[in-house]
């Protein structure tokens, strides 16, 4: 069933509400990105932050049909054979940036989206009160080759991934390495009780270097979850 989890009042009325599957904004605002019905799913969205600016931002990134057509010889309208990829949608909402229910509200949601399907009232209550709201989320450990695929690694990090991480408020710390082996040798000497998770934007032997040094370390079955892209 459906779950409201928790609440938050917005500037001049209306709300924005978690629940175990969405983001619920009432009443519906910004209408050119807000799908109908102010209904954001949780599986679309890869974070949210308090800027500078007091406003809520809630990094929606949903799936879109690219205007690349996979199958060229697809009758025009057949849109199956067109890619689909997510594309950043930021949403700004006016939220009272003072309110002692903001930073709860950020945590609720944080902990909903590592939750999944199992973000129910009572399971992300007791994750919120087990951290504390003013402890910082430890950064991602961003290793990028900057050669990989002729430079379109870096240009995949810095044009798509990248901005997801800052409109999540998702701190990083990126290496760029240098030369063959430098991935294993970092992954394998670095603390990485600091990182919340290692991120890997390379082609397949990148990757490989970050297994390899993961496995070589006494403590590798307590290491952070690696993630390609």
């Amino acid at each position: 069933g459906e779950y409201t989890i928790a609440r938050l009042s917005l500037n001049g009325g209306g709300c924005v509400a978690l629940t175990s599957s969405s983001l619920s904004v009432t009443p519906p605002v910004d209408g050119s990105v807000l799908p109908r019905g102010g209904q954001l799913p949780l599986a679309d969205i890869a974070g949210v932050s308090m800027g500078a600016s007091g406003m809520l931002t809630v990094a929606y990134a949903p799936y879109e049909a690219s205007d690349h057509n996979v199958a060229k010889k697809s009758p025009i309208g057949d849109t199956s054979g067109c890619e689909r990829h997510r594309v950043l949608r930021p949403i700004q909402l006016d939220v009272l940036a003072g309110a002692p229910e903001v930073a709860p509200f950020i945590l609720a949601v944080r902990t909903a989206l590592r939750a999944g399907a199992g973000a129910t009232p009572a399971a992300v209550t007791a994750a919120v009160n087990d951290q504390p709201v003013s402890r910082p989320r430890e950064p991602l450990l961003v290793l990028l080759n900057p050669a990989s695929g002729s430079g379109a690694a870096s240009a995949l990090y810095e044009g798509s991934v990248a901005p997801v991480f800052v409109a999540a408020g998702v701190a990083t710390e990126v290496v760029r390495t240098t030369h063959a082996g430098h991935a294993l040798s970092v992954v394998a000497a670095a603390d990485l009780s600091l990182y919340s998770g290692i991120v890997v934007v390379s082609g397949d032997g990148l990757v490989s270097e970050v297994t390899n040094g993961l496995m070589s370390r006494a403590d590798w079955c307590a290491c952070p979850p690696a993630v390609a892209c």
